[in-house]
């Protein structure tokens, strides 16, 4: 069954780059835009820390 989420996202989040064994961090990322941004600019990149969230979910379609 299709399932459509719109999501509004507030976060901050701690990413860090999985590079040959080696962690280095990329920074704060703010937005969801700014997360995007890092994924392209970084290739792989690991959540570790979420400070905050707020979401306001739109659900079309049935649930499991």
């Amino acid at each position: 069954m299709y399932r459509k989420e719109k999501f509004s996202v507030s976060f901050k989040l701690e990413c860090i780059e999985l590079h040959k064994n080696s962690h280095r961090s990329i920074g704060s990322i703010e937005t969801e835009k700014d997360l995007m941004k890092a994924i392209y600019a970084n290739g792989l990149v690991y959540i570790t820390s979420t400070e905050s969230r707020d979401y306001n979910r739109e659900k079309t379609g049935s649930t499991p």
